[in-house]
Parts: structure tokens; sequence; C-alpha cells
């Protein structure tokens, strides 16, 4: 099954290095930076799992298109933007890891610190939100120059730009640490999350495949739900997985006090005293014991119990909104063993 999206990687990857190598020259013509951010994007760009690219070209294949180099670029332009949001992120939450290596204001805060340079941290922290924003004008400029019609051209800029949006201010909420309420983190889920890995992807290979208004919606509609799915085992694997195969710091969320359905429900059933003693316990790093012993606290009061009623009710409408496509049943079942490999996902 992992065949179903991990096969476009290769392409996406290799239209990534070029399209970042293009501007290598120029860029080296203002300063030696130039060089240099690019060799720092071009790892971290393709290091990751490519989901959201390959859903493009998922998509634009189901409708029974044949991929070609401008569809990929597209499929590419959104793996940049994606990048560029999680530089950004990493400043934000703090995280010193991304894809298994150092975060790219990390890298230049130790490059500062190499130099004696004052205020290494606050130079790299400077530096990385120069890089993100690179990131962001490079994917622009390219979907500028795309070689498609005028208004296809127009439609991507819009789609793109309205789901960024939408990032951006679910974002706020999620820094705000405003999201109280079950609905208000399933808010969040949907706007930081569900649309623009699921529901964007897929909209733009439909757009690029000139289906319907009708079909796109169906389309961005089934991405809300595989999103928030998606999601959902995100906040697992940060509380439950392994470090060395997601690549992340485990329990992280809890640290930062993320609003998850996990923290919700967790604040909701554990009993007062045992609460207030996990928020100090994950202040710090957790321990293999505090780690097991967190995990075990969460099966003991139904937590986990809660959040599986969840993901089995969204595997349900999604099983619905697939149902509903006009697609061939084989075509329909390929949506099906995707939505199955999210849910069984280790990374």
């Amino acid at each position: 099954m992992q065949t179903i999206l991990t096969r476009y990687k290769p392409q996406i990857d290799a239209s990534l290095i070029k399209l970042l190598s293009k501007h290598k020259k120029s860029l080296t013509e203002v300063n030696y930076w130039g060089e240099d951010v690019i060799e720092r994007l071009i790892p971290l760009a393709t290091s990751g799992k490519t989901i959201r690219g390959s859903l493009v070209l998922f998509a634009y294949e189901l409708f029974g298109e044949k991929i070609h180099d401008s569809v990929i670029e597209v499929a590419a332009i959104i793996e940049l933007l994606h990048t560029s949001l999680l530089i950004h992120d990493d400043i934000m939450d703090g995280d010193k890891i991304r894809r298994g290596k150092q975060s790219i204001y990390v890298q230049y805060q130790e490059l500062c610190a190499h130099k004696n340079v004052p205020n290494a941290l606050h130079i790299g922290k400077s530096m990385g939100i120069c890089t993100g924003d690179l990131g962001f004008f490079i994917a622009f400029s390219t979907l500028s120059s795309l070689s498609i019609s005028a208004n296809m051209r127009l439609s991507l800029l819009h789609i793109l730009s309205r789901e960024l949006s939408f990032v951006g201010v679910a974002q706020m909420q999620d820094i705000d640490i405003s999201a109280r309420t079950e609905n208000e983190i399933l808010s969040l889920y949907k706007y930081k999350t569900a649309r623009y890995t699921f529901s964007l992807p897929l909209a733009v290979g439909g757009i690029l495949a000139q289906q319907s208004a009708s079909t796109i919606k169906q389309l961005e509609i089934l991405g809300e739900h595989l999103g928030i799915l998606f999601q959902i085992v995100d906040d697992q694997l940060n509380l439950f997985g392994d470090a060395k195969t997601t690549g992340k710091p485990v329990g992280s969320d809890l640290r930062e006090r993320k609003q998850t359905l996990y923290y919700y429900y967790a604040r909701k059933f554990l009993p007062k005293n045992i609460w207030e003693e996990i928020e100090t316990t994950t202040a710090k790093d957790l321990s293999e014991n505090e780690h097991s012993r967190i995990i075990t606290l969460f099966q003991t009061y139904g937590i986990m119990d809660e959040v599986e009623k969840k993901k089995r009710k969204l595997s349900h409408q999604t099983e619905k909104d697939i149902s509903s496509l006009r697609l061939s049943e084989d075509k329909k079942e390929l949506f099906r063993k995707l939505s199955s490999l999210l849910l069984a996902r280790t990374k």
C-alpha cells in the first residue's frame, strides 16, 4: 500500500532540487548566503514524506491524466511551501530536530556559536525566518512561470494563497493555546493541518485535471476528514511513538501544552492531582519510566478509547466521502487503501 504515494517521491524530489538549484546562481550573486541557504534547503525539502506533493499527483492520475513536468512542478511547489512552514514552525515551537536532522535555525545558531558570534540563538532564529521566507518566494516565483494556462495559474494562486492564510490564523490560535473545547481543537486540526495537507493537494490535482467545481469541493471535504485523522495519528505518534522513527522528540506536544484531543481528554478525565503531576512531569524531557507511566494512565482512564472513538467516526465519514466520488470502484479502492495507510503509519 505504501507505493500509493511513495512512488511519486523520486520525481518530486528531483523537481525540488532542480527548482532550488535554479535560484542558487542568482542568489549567490547577492552574497555568499545565497549558496549557503540553498544548500541547506535542498536536503530538508527532500527528506520528508512528500505526502502533499504526492497527493497532487495521486489525484491527477485518478482522473485519468498522464503526469507531465508542469504537474510535478506544482507538486514540488507545494512541498517547498510546506518545508518553509516547518522552518518557521520549529522556531515558534523551539523544536531542535526536524526530519531527523537539526532544524534550520539550530544549524545557523551553531554556525554562529562556532564563530563566537554574540547572540547566536537570536541570529539563528532570524536566519531561519529568512530561510522560510525565501522558500515561499521561490515557490510563488516558480508558480508564476509554469507552462499552464493563465486561468489555471490564477486558480492555483487563489487556492494556495487561501489555504496558507488559513494555516496562518490557525497557527496563531495554536500558539495562543486558545483551543479549549473539543470543537475548537477539531477546527484547529482542520485549518492548521487537514485542509492544507489533504484538501489543498487533492483539490490542486483535480484543478490540474480540469475537474468540475463540485468534484473539487468533494475532494476538499474528503481531504478535511482524512487530514483530521492524519493529525490525530500525528498526535498519537508524538506521545507514544519512537523518536528515532518519527524524527521528532516524543512528548513535546504535552510539554508545549499543544491543544490536542489527547490533551483535552486528559484534562477532562484524569483526576486533578494526577493531571497536575503530568503537567509538571512533561515540562521537561520524559524519562522512559515517566513515558510508560503516562501511557498507562491514558489507557486506565479511557483517554485512548475516547480518541479511538473519534478515529472510527472519522473513518466512517471518510468512507461516505469516497463512495460519493464520481470514480470507478477500483480508483475508490485506492482512496480506501490510502486511508488505511494513514491510520497505520509509524512516522
